[in-house]
């Protein structure tokens, strides 16, 4: 049988394995959390880039109608 001692030991080593194991787990989370950010501000950035693009166009057809 095991000493109170050992028991004690064995469970605060327990105890922060789950520890460890949860703060990395929160540690991924946020990393995925940053990641799916930065997608979303490219597509975003994307997606004035070819508005811009597209009125760009428009006016050229515009001046060249007027002409």
């Amino acid at each position: 049988m095991l000493s109170d001692g050992k028991v004690s030991q064995a469970a605060v080593s327990i105890v922060t394995i789950l520890a460890i194991g949860k703060r990395r787990e929160e540690e991924e989370e946020e990393e995925e959390e940053e990641e799916e950010e930065e997608e979303e501000e490219e597509e975003e950035e994307e997606e004035e880039e070819e508005e811009e693009e597209e009125e760009e166009e428009e006016e050229e057809e515009k001046s060249k109608d007027c002409v």
